[in-house]
Protein backbone atom coordinates (compact mmCIF):
# COMPACT_ATOMS: atom_id res chain seq x y z
CA UNK A 1 0.00 0.00 0.00
CA UNK A 2 1.58 3.47 -0.71
CA UNK A 3 2.34 5.36 2.11
CA UNK A 4 1.84 9.07 2.24
CA UNK A 5 2.88 12.10 4.40
CA UNK A 6 0.04 13.48 6.26
CA UNK A 7 -1.01 14.96 9.38
CA UNK A 8 -2.33 15.20 12.93
CA UNK A 9 -4.89 16.72 15.06
CA UNK A 10 -6.21 17.07 18.77
CA UNK A 11 -8.48 14.25 17.77
CA UNK A 12 -7.90 11.30 15.84
CA UNK A 13 -10.90 10.68 14.30
CA UNK A 14 -13.72 13.69 14.49
CA UNK A 15 -17.00 12.37 12.36
CA UNK A 16 -20.26 13.52 13.54
CA UNK A 17 -22.39 13.68 16.35
CA UNK A 18 -22.71 10.73 18.40
CA UNK A 19 -22.14 7.43 16.14
CA UNK A 20 -22.67 8.11 12.05
CA UNK A 21 -25.99 5.81 12.30
CA UNK A 22 -27.07 5.43 9.69
CA UNK A 23 -30.99 5.29 8.36
CA UNK A 24 -32.01 2.24 6.41
CA UNK A 25 -31.74 3.81 3.06
CA UNK A 26 -27.87 3.85 3.71
CA UNK A 27 -27.56 7.79 4.87
CA UNK A 28 -25.31 9.09 7.06
CA UNK A 29 -26.35 11.53 9.57
CA UNK A 30 -25.15 15.06 9.86
CA UNK A 31 -24.44 17.39 12.82
CA UNK A 32 -27.44 19.34 10.68
CA UNK A 33 -28.35 19.65 6.98
CA UNK A 34 -26.00 20.49 5.01
CA UNK A 35 -26.74 22.47 2.06
CA UNK A 36 -25.79 21.61 -1.46
CA UNK A 37 -23.67 23.58 -4.20
CA UNK A 38 -20.34 23.62 -2.64
CA UNK A 39 -21.24 26.15 -0.06
CA UNK A 40 -20.02 23.95 3.01
CA UNK A 41 -16.83 25.12 5.24
CA UNK A 42 -14.76 23.39 7.97
CA UNK A 43 -13.14 25.42 10.35
CA UNK A 44 -10.04 24.58 11.97
CA UNK A 45 -8.67 25.36 15.51
CA UNK A 46 -5.79 25.13 17.39
CA UNK A 47 -3.47 25.86 14.58
CA UNK A 48 -1.64 28.57 12.68
CA UNK A 49 -2.78 29.19 9.31
CA UNK A 50 1.01 30.21 8.71
CA UNK A 51 2.35 27.16 9.14
CA UNK A 52 0.06 24.76 8.50
CA UNK A 53 -1.76 24.08 5.28
CA UNK A 54 -5.00 21.73 5.48
CA UNK A 55 -6.50 19.93 2.66
CA UNK A 56 -10.01 18.09 2.48
CA UNK A 57 -10.64 15.27 0.27
CA UNK A 58 -14.03 13.98 -0.05
CA UNK A 59 -14.02 10.17 1.21
CA UNK A 60 -18.11 10.22 0.34
CA UNK A 61 -20.42 12.34 -2.01
CA UNK A 62 -24.31 12.29 -1.57
CA UNK A 63 -27.00 14.20 -1.06
CA UNK A 64 -28.60 15.81 2.04
CA UNK A 65 -32.33 15.51 2.96
CA UNK A 66 -33.81 14.92 6.16
CA UNK A 67 -30.51 15.37 8.20
CA UNK A 68 -29.09 12.23 6.69
CA UNK A 69 -26.28 12.01 4.06
CA UNK A 70 -28.40 9.92 0.93
CA UNK A 71 -27.18 8.27 -2.12
CA UNK A 72 -23.73 7.41 -0.92
CA UNK A 73 -21.16 7.31 -3.73
CA UNK A 74 -17.19 7.22 -3.01
CA UNK A 75 -16.08 10.95 -3.20
CA UNK A 76 -13.68 11.90 -5.75
CA UNK A 77 -10.84 12.36 -2.91
CA UNK A 78 -9.80 8.62 -3.06
CA UNK A 79 -9.48 5.74 -4.56
CA UNK A 80 -12.30 3.40 -3.63
CA UNK A 81 -11.15 0.04 -4.99
CA UNK A 82 -8.08 1.04 -2.77
CA UNK A 83 -9.71 1.40 0.29
CA UNK A 84 -12.19 -1.62 0.01
CA UNK A 85 -8.91 -3.68 -0.92
CA UNK A 86 -7.38 -2.52 2.28
CA UNK A 87 -9.98 -3.34 4.45
CA UNK A 88 -10.92 -6.68 3.45
CA UNK A 89 -7.20 -7.54 4.12
CA UNK A 90 -7.64 -5.53 7.71
CA UNK A 91 -10.91 -7.41 8.03
CA UNK A 92 -8.96 -10.62 7.45
CA UNK A 93 -6.50 -9.93 9.66
CA UNK A 94 -5.60 -11.28 13.28
CA UNK A 95 -5.13 -8.74 16.11
CA UNK A 96 -6.36 -5.80 13.71
CA UNK A 97 -9.04 -3.78 15.30
CA UNK A 98 -11.13 -4.16 11.89
CA UNK A 99 -10.79 -8.09 11.75
CA UNK A 100 -13.67 -9.05 10.64
CA UNK A 101 -15.37 -5.79 10.40
CA UNK A 102 -15.10 -5.31 6.53
CA UNK A 103 -16.03 -8.99 4.78
CA UNK A 104 -15.73 -9.49 0.90
CA UNK A 105 -19.53 -8.84 1.17
CA UNK A 106 -18.70 -5.42 1.61
CA UNK A 107 -17.84 -4.16 -2.03
CA UNK A 108 -19.29 -0.54 -2.57
CA UNK A 109 -19.02 3.05 -0.31
CA UNK A 110 -22.83 2.04 0.78
CA UNK A 111 -21.47 -1.21 2.69
CA UNK A 112 -18.54 0.85 4.09
CA UNK A 113 -20.58 3.61 5.31
CA UNK A 114 -23.42 1.16 7.07
CA UNK A 115 -20.34 -0.74 8.79
CA UNK A 116 -19.06 3.10 9.87
CA UNK A 117 -21.87 3.55 11.47
CA UNK A 118 -21.21 1.32 14.35
CA UNK A 119 -17.92 3.32 15.50
CA UNK A 120 -17.73 5.52 18.09
CA UNK A 121 -15.97 8.81 17.27
CA UNK A 122 -11.97 9.24 17.60
CA UNK A 123 -12.18 5.36 18.44
CA UNK A 124 -9.15 3.42 17.33
CA UNK A 125 -11.55 1.88 14.60
CA UNK A 126 -12.58 4.80 13.39
CA UNK A 127 -8.61 6.21 12.96
CA UNK A 128 -7.80 2.95 11.38
CA UNK A 129 -10.04 3.80 8.70
CA UNK A 130 -9.20 6.87 8.77
CA UNK A 131 -5.40 5.97 8.20
CA UNK A 132 -6.25 3.32 5.74
CA UNK A 133 -8.24 6.07 3.59
CA UNK A 134 -5.21 8.04 3.83
CA UNK A 135 -3.02 5.66 1.95
CA UNK A 136 -5.59 5.95 -0.84
CA UNK A 137 -5.93 9.63 -1.42
CA UNK A 138 -6.23 11.03 -5.22
CA UNK A 139 -4.87 14.36 -6.13
CA UNK A 140 -8.24 15.78 -6.17
CA UNK A 141 -8.74 17.99 -3.55
CA UNK A 142 -11.98 19.74 -2.48
CA UNK A 143 -12.76 23.16 -1.59
CA UNK A 144 -9.57 25.90 -0.88
CA UNK A 145 -7.73 26.46 2.43
CA UNK A 146 -8.19 29.91 3.41
CA UNK A 147 -5.00 30.37 5.49
CA UNK A 148 -6.01 33.83 7.31
CA UNK A 149 -8.84 32.47 8.74
CA UNK A 150 -7.61 29.32 9.16
CA UNK A 151 -10.66 27.16 7.27
CA UNK A 152 -11.42 25.42 4.08
CA UNK A 153 -14.32 26.81 1.92
CA UNK A 154 -16.34 25.83 -1.04
CA UNK A 155 -17.18 22.17 -0.14
CA UNK A 156 -20.02 19.99 -1.68
CA UNK A 157 -22.21 18.17 0.67
CA UNK A 158 -19.92 14.96 2.35
CA UNK A 159 -17.83 13.20 4.46
CA UNK A 160 -14.10 14.37 4.02
CA UNK A 161 -10.62 13.45 5.49
CA UNK A 162 -8.76 16.31 6.34
CA UNK A 163 -5.10 16.40 6.10
CA UNK A 164 -2.41 18.57 7.04
CA UNK A 165 -0.44 18.76 4.22
CA UNK A 166 2.20 21.36 5.06
CA UNK A 167 5.52 20.16 6.91
CA UNK A 168 6.51 23.63 9.11
CA UNK A 169 9.57 24.07 10.73
CA UNK A 170 10.41 22.76 13.78
CA UNK A 171 6.68 21.72 13.72
CA UNK A 172 4.45 18.32 13.66
CA UNK A 173 1.55 17.24 11.17
CA UNK A 174 -2.06 16.87 12.32
CA UNK A 175 -3.50 13.26 12.90
CA UNK A 176 -6.30 12.56 10.35
CA UNK A 177 -9.34 13.76 10.49
CA UNK A 178 -12.65 12.83 9.16
CA UNK A 179 -15.32 15.03 9.29
CA UNK A 180 -18.78 15.38 7.89
CA UNK A 181 -20.02 19.29 6.61
CA UNK A 182 -23.04 20.67 7.95
CA UNK A 183 -25.02 23.75 6.33
CA UNK A 184 -22.93 26.15 7.13
CA UNK A 185 -19.66 25.42 8.73
CA UNK A 186 -18.26 22.31 11.38
CA UNK A 187 -15.13 22.96 13.09
CA UNK A 188 -12.17 20.35 13.41
CA UNK A 189 -9.54 20.59 16.38
CA UNK A 190 -6.68 20.42 14.77
CA UNK A 191 -3.95 19.08 17.74
CA UNK A 192 -0.15 19.04 16.86
CA UNK A 193 2.36 18.87 19.46
CA UNK A 194 6.45 18.28 19.46
CA UNK A 195 8.70 17.56 22.23
CA UNK A 196 10.54 19.81 23.68
CA UNK A 197 14.41 19.59 24.50
CA UNK A 198 16.51 21.84 27.44
CA UNK A 199 20.32 21.86 27.85
CA UNK A 200 22.15 22.59 30.90
CA UNK A 201 25.27 22.93 32.36
CA UNK A 202 26.01 22.89 36.24
CA UNK A 203 27.57 25.13 38.25
CA UNK A 204 30.05 24.45 40.54
CA UNK A 205 31.00 27.72 42.54
CA UNK A 206 27.91 30.31 41.92
CA UNK A 207 24.58 30.77 43.11
CA UNK A 208 21.57 29.57 41.03
CA UNK A 209 18.25 30.87 40.04
CA UNK A 210 15.32 28.31 39.79
CA UNK A 211 16.23 25.05 38.13
CA UNK A 212 15.27 23.44 34.75
CA UNK A 213 11.57 22.70 33.88
CA UNK A 214 11.87 18.78 34.00
CA UNK A 215 14.24 18.62 36.57
CA UNK A 216 13.00 16.43 39.13
CA UNK A 217 16.25 17.31 41.95
CA UNK A 218 16.13 19.77 44.32
CA UNK A 219 20.04 20.38 45.47
CA UNK A 220 21.96 20.60 41.75
CA UNK A 221 22.89 23.82 40.12
CA UNK A 222 21.96 23.55 36.54
CA UNK A 223 21.68 26.43 34.54
CA UNK A 224 22.21 28.24 31.35
CA UNK A 225 25.77 29.21 32.28
CA UNK A 226 28.87 28.36 34.31
CA UNK A 227 32.68 28.77 34.65
CA UNK A 228 35.22 26.40 35.11
CA UNK A 229 38.81 25.64 35.12
CA UNK A 230 40.96 24.36 32.15
CA UNK A 231 41.23 20.83 32.69
CA UNK A 232 38.25 20.52 34.98
CA UNK A 233 34.84 18.10 33.76
CA UNK A 234 32.25 19.86 33.17
CA UNK A 235 28.79 18.20 34.08
CA UNK A 236 25.80 18.68 31.72
CA UNK A 237 22.34 17.54 31.19
CA UNK A 238 20.34 16.64 28.95
CA UNK A 239 16.30 16.89 28.95
CA UNK A 240 13.96 15.68 26.63
CA UNK A 241 10.74 15.58 26.56
CA UNK A 242 7.15 14.03 24.54
CA UNK A 243 4.85 15.79 22.66
CA UNK A 244 0.72 15.55 23.81
CA UNK A 245 -0.22 13.73 20.65
CA UNK A 246 2.65 10.93 21.63
CA UNK A 247 -0.42 7.86 22.10
CA UNK A 248 -1.40 8.49 18.30
CA UNK A 249 2.03 7.38 17.47
CA UNK A 250 2.27 3.53 16.68
CA UNK A 251 6.05 4.00 16.93
CA UNK A 252 8.37 7.37 17.81
CA UNK A 253 11.82 7.56 16.39
CA UNK A 254 13.86 10.03 19.16
CA UNK A 255 17.47 11.66 18.82
CA UNK A 256 19.31 13.70 20.93
CA UNK A 257 22.32 16.00 18.93
CA UNK A 258 24.53 16.88 21.24
CA UNK A 259 27.39 19.97 19.95
CA UNK A 260 30.12 21.08 22.05
CA UNK A 261 32.46 23.32 21.71
CA UNK A 262 35.87 23.10 20.33
CA UNK A 263 37.28 23.73 23.65
CA UNK A 264 35.93 20.91 25.41
CA UNK A 265 36.89 17.63 25.06
CA UNK A 266 33.98 15.03 24.53
CA UNK A 267 33.32 12.09 26.91
CA UNK A 268 33.31 8.62 25.73
CA UNK A 269 30.08 6.87 24.47
CA UNK A 270 30.25 4.29 27.63
CA UNK A 271 30.34 7.69 29.53
CA UNK A 272 26.99 8.82 28.77
CA UNK A 273 24.45 8.09 30.78
CA UNK A 274 20.20 7.98 29.61
CA UNK A 275 17.72 7.66 32.24
CA UNK A 276 14.17 7.74 32.10
CA UNK A 277 12.13 9.55 34.93
CA UNK A 278 15.53 9.42 36.64
CA UNK A 279 16.31 5.68 36.38
CA UNK A 280 19.15 4.77 34.09
CA UNK A 281 18.36 2.45 31.40
CA UNK A 282 20.75 0.46 28.66
CA UNK A 283 19.97 -0.55 24.83
CA UNK A 284 17.30 -3.00 24.04
CA UNK A 285 18.30 -5.23 21.06
CA UNK A 286 20.11 -2.19 19.38
CA UNK A 287 16.70 0.43 19.56
CA UNK A 288 19.18 2.67 21.44
CA UNK A 289 22.37 3.90 20.03
CA UNK A 290 25.11 6.67 21.63
CA UNK A 291 27.48 7.32 19.46
CA UNK A 292 30.85 10.04 19.74
CA UNK A 293 31.78 11.89 16.65
CA UNK A 294 34.75 14.35 17.10
CA UNK A 295 32.48 17.31 18.98
CA UNK A 296 29.04 15.75 18.28
CA UNK A 297 27.62 13.09 20.40
CA UNK A 298 24.42 11.18 19.48
CA UNK A 299 21.63 9.55 21.30
CA UNK A 300 18.76 7.81 18.99
CA UNK A 301 16.10 5.66 19.59
CA UNK A 302 14.16 3.64 16.48
CA UNK A 303 11.38 3.51 19.01
CA UNK A 304 11.49 5.54 22.33
CA UNK A 305 7.92 3.91 23.08
CA UNK A 306 10.06 0.88 24.06
CA UNK A 307 11.79 2.70 27.37
CA UNK A 308 9.30 5.74 27.54
CA UNK A 309 5.39 4.48 27.20
CA UNK A 310 3.95 7.84 28.72
CA UNK A 311 3.66 10.67 27.57
CA UNK A 312 4.90 11.98 30.60
CA UNK A 313 7.71 10.69 30.91
CA UNK A 314 11.18 12.68 30.71
CA UNK A 315 14.28 11.30 29.27
CA UNK A 316 17.34 12.74 30.02
CA UNK A 317 21.15 12.36 29.34
CA UNK A 318 24.05 13.15 31.60
CA UNK A 319 27.95 13.37 30.68
CA UNK A 320 31.05 15.19 31.72
CA UNK A 321 33.11 17.20 29.51
CA UNK A 322 36.67 18.33 29.88
CA UNK A 323 37.63 21.88 29.50
CA UNK A 324 40.92 21.70 27.26
CA UNK A 325 43.75 24.51 26.66
CA UNK A 326 41.13 25.50 23.41
CA UNK A 327 38.91 26.67 25.31
CA UNK A 328 38.17 30.41 24.73
CA UNK A 329 39.38 32.46 27.83
CA UNK A 330 36.43 35.37 28.47
CA UNK A 331 34.11 36.29 25.90
CA UNK A 332 32.98 34.81 23.59
CA UNK A 333 32.89 31.54 26.01
CA UNK A 334 32.33 28.22 24.76
CA UNK A 335 29.20 27.67 23.38
CA UNK A 336 27.16 24.02 23.27
CA UNK A 337 24.12 23.22 21.93
CA UNK A 338 21.49 20.35 21.62
CA UNK A 339 18.37 19.55 19.40
CA UNK A 340 15.86 16.94 18.97
CA UNK A 341 14.81 15.15 16.03
CA UNK A 342 11.42 13.20 16.25
CA UNK A 343 8.96 11.44 13.86
CA UNK A 344 6.18 14.34 13.22
CA UNK A 345 3.95 12.21 10.79
CA UNK A 346 1.21 10.29 13.27
CA UNK A 347 -0.48 9.29 9.82
CA UNK A 348 2.72 7.27 8.58
CA UNK A 349 3.17 3.92 8.93
CA UNK A 350 6.49 3.37 10.45
CA UNK A 351 7.95 -0.37 11.71
CA UNK A 352 11.29 -0.01 12.43
CA UNK A 353 13.37 -3.28 13.03
CA UNK A 354 14.98 -2.85 16.22
CA UNK A 355 16.69 -6.37 15.96
CA UNK A 356 18.91 -5.51 13.49
CA UNK A 357 22.21 -3.08 13.50
CA UNK A 358 20.83 -0.51 11.02
CA UNK A 359 19.33 3.12 12.05
CA UNK A 360 16.08 2.99 11.03
CA UNK A 361 14.20 6.31 10.63
CA UNK A 362 10.61 7.47 9.08
CA UNK A 363 11.69 7.85 5.63
CA UNK A 364 8.91 7.90 3.13
CA UNK A 365 9.58 6.21 -0.37
CA UNK A 366 6.60 7.59 -1.98
CA UNK A 367 5.90 4.52 -3.52
CA UNK A 368 9.17 4.02 -5.20
CA UNK A 369 11.72 1.92 -2.82
CA UNK A 370 14.12 1.48 -5.61
CA UNK A 371 13.93 5.30 -5.69
CA UNK A 372 15.94 6.38 -2.95
CA UNK A 373 16.33 10.36 -4.24
CA UNK A 374 12.93 11.21 -3.68
CA UNK A 375 12.73 9.82 -0.51
CA UNK A 376 11.17 12.32 2.35
CA UNK A 377 11.88 12.19 5.86
CA UNK A 378 8.57 11.76 8.05
CA UNK A 379 10.75 13.70 11.28
CA UNK A 380 11.59 17.28 12.18
CA UNK A 381 13.84 18.65 14.25
CA UNK A 382 13.72 21.01 17.39
CA UNK A 383 15.47 24.40 17.38
CA UNK A 384 18.85 24.06 19.12
CA UNK A 385 18.75 25.26 22.86
CA UNK A 386 22.34 26.39 23.92
CA UNK A 387 24.18 26.54 27.42
CA UNK A 388 27.75 28.91 27.23
CA UNK A 389 31.11 27.85 29.86
CA UNK A 390 33.78 30.85 31.08
CA UNK A 391 36.98 30.74 32.09
CA UNK A 392 39.45 33.33 32.96
CA UNK A 393 43.00 34.65 32.74
CA UNK A 394 45.05 36.14 36.22
CA UNK A 395 47.61 38.31 35.77
CA UNK A 396 50.03 38.93 39.20
CA UNK A 397 52.38 42.11 38.34
CA UNK A 398 55.44 42.09 41.01
CA UNK A 399 56.34 46.05 41.51
CA UNK A 400 58.40 48.35 44.48
CA UNK A 401 56.40 50.89 46.72
CA UNK A 402 56.44 52.65 43.08
CA UNK A 403 55.66 51.40 40.13
CA UNK A 404 58.82 49.50 39.24
CA UNK A 405 58.39 46.05 38.47
CA UNK A 406 60.41 43.40 40.29
CA UNK A 407 62.17 40.20 39.26
CA UNK A 408 62.64 36.92 41.10
CA UNK A 409 59.85 36.98 43.04
CA UNK A 410 58.63 33.58 43.58
CA UNK A 411 54.59 32.64 44.77
CA UNK A 412 52.54 29.43 44.36
CA UNK A 413 48.54 29.87 43.93
CA UNK A 414 45.87 27.98 45.64
CA UNK A 415 42.34 27.47 45.00
CA UNK A 416 40.31 27.54 48.17
CA UNK A 417 36.68 27.47 46.13
CA UNK A 418 35.32 25.45 43.28
CA UNK A 419 36.11 22.04 42.29
CA UNK A 420 39.84 22.16 43.46
CA UNK A 421 39.38 23.61 46.77
CA UNK A 422 42.60 23.16 48.80
CA UNK A 423 45.11 22.73 45.30
CA UNK A 424 47.45 24.50 44.28
CA UNK A 425 46.96 25.36 40.36
CA UNK A 426 50.41 24.46 38.05
CA UNK A 427 50.86 25.63 34.14
CA UNK A 428 52.23 24.74 31.15
CA UNK A 429 54.47 26.20 29.06
CA UNK A 430 52.02 28.41 27.73
CA UNK A 431 51.08 29.64 31.21
CA UNK A 432 47.91 27.50 30.76
CA UNK A 433 46.58 25.64 33.63
CA UNK A 434 47.68 21.97 33.91
CA UNK A 435 46.73 20.43 36.42
CA UNK A 436 46.45 20.69 40.63
CA UNK A 437 49.24 19.78 43.41
CA UNK A 438 47.60 18.26 46.48
CA UNK A 439 50.71 19.74 48.65
CA UNK A 440 52.42 23.47 48.77
CA UNK A 441 55.26 23.51 46.54
CA UNK A 442 58.55 25.13 47.90
CA UNK A 443 60.89 27.53 46.07
CA UNK A 444 63.31 24.84 44.91
CA UNK A 445 59.31 23.07 42.83
CA UNK A 446 60.10 22.49 39.08
CA UNK A 447 55.82 22.22 39.57
CA UNK A 448 53.25 25.34 40.79
CA UNK A 449 56.08 27.93 41.37
CA UNK A 450 55.73 31.43 39.46
CA UNK A 451 58.54 33.71 39.32
CA UNK A 452 57.80 37.42 38.32
CA UNK A 453 59.82 39.25 35.63
CA UNK A 454 61.11 43.11 35.65
CA UNK A 455 59.88 43.52 31.94
CA UNK A 456 57.71 46.05 31.65
CA UNK A 457 54.44 43.69 29.91
CA UNK A 458 55.87 40.74 31.32
CA UNK A 459 53.40 39.46 34.20
CA UNK A 460 53.00 36.02 36.40
CA UNK A 461 49.48 34.92 33.90
CA UNK A 462 47.56 31.69 34.86
CA UNK A 463 45.46 31.30 31.79
CA UNK A 464 42.32 28.91 32.58
CA UNK A 465 41.38 29.99 36.26
CA UNK A 466 37.40 29.69 37.23
CA UNK A 467 35.70 32.42 38.99
CA UNK A 468 36.27 31.63 42.91
CA UNK A 469 38.80 32.68 45.73
CA UNK A 470 42.54 32.03 45.42
CA UNK A 471 45.11 32.32 47.87
CA UNK A 472 48.16 33.82 47.00
CA UNK A 473 51.82 32.88 49.16
CA UNK A 474 54.92 34.39 48.13
CA UNK A 475 58.08 31.76 48.51
CA UNK A 476 60.39 34.07 47.87
CA UNK A 477 61.07 38.15 47.74
CA UNK A 478 63.38 40.27 45.51
CA UNK A 479 66.74 40.72 46.39
CA UNK A 480 66.46 43.03 48.87
CA UNK A 481 63.05 43.40 49.60
CA UNK A 482 61.23 41.68 52.46
CA UNK A 483 58.97 38.86 52.02
CA UNK A 484 54.99 39.66 52.33
CA UNK A 485 53.91 39.09 55.97
CA UNK A 486 51.03 36.73 54.90
CA UNK A 487 49.29 35.05 52.10
CA UNK A 488 47.01 37.36 49.83
CA UNK A 489 43.29 36.09 49.46
CA UNK A 490 41.80 37.38 46.14
CA UNK A 491 38.52 36.81 44.37
CA UNK A 492 37.87 36.78 40.75
CA UNK A 493 34.22 38.02 40.65
CA UNK A 494 32.87 37.13 37.02
CA UNK A 495 29.47 38.84 36.63
CA UNK A 496 27.32 35.88 34.59
CA UNK A 497 23.60 34.96 34.44
CA UNK A 498 23.15 32.40 36.67
CA UNK A 499 19.59 32.22 35.61
CA UNK A 500 17.24 29.47 33.68
CA UNK A 501 16.39 32.14 30.80
CA UNK A 502 19.63 33.11 28.98
CA UNK A 503 18.82 34.72 25.68
CA UNK A 504 21.71 33.00 23.87
CA UNK A 505 23.73 35.79 23.35
CA UNK A 506 27.44 35.38 25.28
CA UNK A 507 27.69 39.04 26.13
CA UNK A 508 24.72 38.60 27.85
CA UNK A 509 25.83 35.55 30.13
CA UNK A 510 29.20 37.50 30.54
CA UNK A 511 28.74 41.18 31.64
CA UNK A 512 31.88 41.84 33.83
CA UNK A 513 34.80 40.89 35.54
CA UNK A 514 36.91 42.11 38.89
CA UNK A 515 39.88 40.92 41.18
CA UNK A 516 38.91 41.61 44.95
CA UNK A 517 40.64 41.78 48.11
CA UNK A 518 38.62 42.26 51.20
CA UNK A 519 35.52 42.75 49.55
CA UNK A 520 37.73 46.39 47.38
CA UNK A 521 38.12 45.69 43.98
CA UNK A 522 41.93 46.15 43.12
CA UNK A 523 41.40 44.96 39.17
CA UNK A 524 44.12 46.83 37.39
CA UNK A 525 43.15 45.39 33.37
CA UNK A 526 40.11 47.38 32.16
CA UNK A 527 39.38 44.09 29.81
CA UNK A 528 36.14 44.87 27.32
CA UNK A 529 36.16 40.65 26.76
CA UNK A 530 36.09 40.03 30.39
CA UNK A 531 39.16 37.56 29.86
CA UNK A 532 41.80 38.81 32.27
CA UNK A 533 42.08 40.62 35.79
CA UNK A 534 45.34 41.80 37.41
CA UNK A 535 46.64 42.52 41.10
CA UNK A 536 49.45 43.94 41.87
CA UNK A 537 51.79 42.99 45.01
CA UNK A 538 53.58 45.39 46.29
CA UNK A 539 57.15 44.73 47.99
CA UNK A 540 59.09 46.88 50.21
CA UNK A 541 62.59 47.03 51.09
CA UNK A 542 64.43 45.53 54.02
CA UNK A 543 66.49 47.23 56.97
CA UNK A 544 69.88 47.90 55.13
CA UNK A 545 72.19 45.60 57.25
CA UNK A 546 75.78 47.57 58.32
CA UNK A 547 78.86 47.31 56.33
CA UNK A 548 82.37 46.56 57.73
CA UNK A 549 83.65 50.33 58.29
CA UNK A 550 80.42 51.02 59.38
CA UNK A 551 78.62 53.11 61.95
CA UNK A 552 78.43 49.39 64.15
CA UNK A 553 82.09 48.84 63.53
CA UNK A 554 82.78 52.70 64.73
CA UNK A 555 80.82 52.10 67.84
CA UNK A 556 82.14 49.01 68.38
CA UNK A 557 85.76 50.32 68.27
CA UNK A 558 84.82 53.49 69.70
CA UNK A 559 83.03 51.24 72.54
CA UNK A 560 86.10 49.24 72.98
CA UNK A 561 88.67 52.55 73.60
CA UNK A 562 86.10 53.60 75.66
CA UNK A 563 86.73 50.90 77.77
CA UNK A 564 90.58 50.56 77.37
CA UNK A 565 90.37 53.91 78.60
CA UNK A 566 88.25 53.16 81.43
CA UNK A 567 90.60 50.26 82.49
CA UNK A 568 93.91 52.32 82.20
CA UNK A 569 92.10 54.88 84.95
CA UNK A 570 91.31 52.33 86.69
CA UNK A 571 95.04 50.76 86.99
CA UNK A 572 95.92 54.54 87.37
CA UNK A 573 94.14 55.27 90.04
CA UNK A 574 95.10 52.26 91.46
CA UNK A 575 98.57 52.71 91.68
CA UNK A 576 98.17 55.86 92.70
CA UNK A 577 95.98 54.49 95.81
CA UNK A 578 99.02 51.93 96.82
CA UNK A 579 101.71 54.73 96.66
CA UNK A 580 99.59 56.76 99.09
CA UNK A 581 98.91 53.65 101.44
CA UNK A 582 102.87 53.23 101.77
Amino acid sequence: MKRRMIMKTTKRFIAMAAALALTTCAAMPMASFAASGGSNAINITNSDGATHTYEAYQVFAGEFSGGVLRNINWGDGVSGSGVLAALHTASGATGNVLNGLFPDTVTDAKGVAEVLSGFDNDSDKAQAFADIVGANLTPAKSGAFDADNNRITGLPDGYYLVQDGSNPANGAKTRFIVQVTDQSAVTVNAKHSVPSVEKKVKENVKNVTGKPINDSETSEKWNDVADYNIGDYVPFKLYGTLPSTYADYDHYYYKFTDTLATGLTAPSASAITVKVNGKAITNAEGNMRVTVSGQNSTVSYEDIKVFAPNQSDVITVEYSAILDTDANIGLNGNENSVKLEYSNNPNFEYNPNTGDNNEDKPKDDNGTPEDTSDDTDETNETIPDKVIVFTYNLEINKTDSGTTKLAGAKFCVKATTGTNAGKWVKVDSNNKVSGWLPEQPTANSTEGVFTSSAAANEFITISGLDDGTYEITELVAPAGYNNLASSLTWVIEATTANNQTWNGAAATALTDIDLKENGTTIDQKNDNNNRTVQGKIVNQRGSTLPTTGGMGTTLFILGGGCAAGLAGIYLVSKKRAKEDAE
